[in-house]
């Protein structure tokens, strides 16, 4: 038997009903009346639009469909730390890049995740800025590939702010990988530790205190992009998907490079 189905960005397109999605298997299976309404949607830096499943007959009430999870949705207690008194203040470290908007509205170049040996194990573009909800999200992504399983701590120039967003009641047992990451061990490279000055982020992201990080370059990243601004004169002018290509393709010869012993 096939189904027809209306997918999200509008395509219509028959499919064998065992190769429905699982949530749509479910909501069959129920017996439920349901709808769709088309929902414009602000997450991890992007407008989209997404079709929201709705139960139950329609009505005019937009507040009834319109619903987000604050998964990938910055809020003010994300960088809200409570103190022993009970009051809450705003995290000093002025490292936060989602304040710095990038001057091209389309990107904000590209996020590299490296292991400490040097070779890249994704890169993902980023859009306006480095904000915290598309470093989580990628990172997210990332980690729900098992061969991942074995990752145990997360380096990263802004860790204060990350560490607070993943923390965040909103969103840190949404996903099993959501939980995971709450209880990883996220911390600053030693080289922009200095940039870090509230004394939370000085007790819960201090490099000097990880023992996972005694003997491991923790500015490896840095030294990748050393290596890499040698190509902005080139990629200056070039429009995104030459760029990104350029990108993959240059770093897919660095990974060849690291692990045959060839070092830039």
């Amino acid at each position: 038997m096939r189904k027809q189905v209306l997918w999200s960005d509008g395509r219509k397109s028959w499919v064998k009903e065992g190769r429905l999605p699982t949530k749509l298997e479910e909501v069959l299976k129920s017996g439920k009346d349901f709808h769709h309404r088309a929902v414009e949607i602000k997450e991890l830096g992007q407008r989209r639009i997404e079709l929201k499943l709705q139960f139950g007959k329609t009505n005019d009430d937009n507040n009834t469909y319109v619903h987000n999870s604050g998964f990938g949705i910055e809020s003010v207690e994300d960088s809200l730390i409570s103190e022993s008194d009970g009051n809450k203040r705003k995290l000093l470290c002025g490292t936060e890049k989602g304040r710095h908007t990038c001057k091209n509205s389309r990107t904000a170049g590209i996020l590299v995740m490296e292991r400490p040996c040097g070779v890249v194990v994704n890169i993902k573009e980023l859009f306006s800025s480095e904000s915290k909800s598309q470093v989580y999200a990628h990172i997210h992504n990332l980690l729900e590939n098992p061969a991942f399983n074995s990752t145990s701590t997360i380096c990263y120039d802004d860790a204060c702010h990350l560490k607070k967003f993943a923390q965040n009641p909103l969103r840190c047992d949404q996903t099993a990988v959501a939980a995971r990451i709450n209880g990883m061990e996220i911390i600053c490279d030693r080289f922009h530790f200095k940039n870090h000055i509230d004394a939370w982020c000085r007790k819960n992201c201090n490099p000097l205190d990880s023992a996972n990080l005694k003997l491991v370059n923790t500015e490896v990243c840095e030294q990748l992009f050393s290596w890499l601004s040698k190509f902005s004169a080139i990629t200056k002018h070039m429009n995104r998907w030459r760029f990104l290509f350029l990108m993959v393709y240059v770093l897919d010869n660095h990974n060849e490079d690291v692990v045959s012993g060839v070092f830039h």
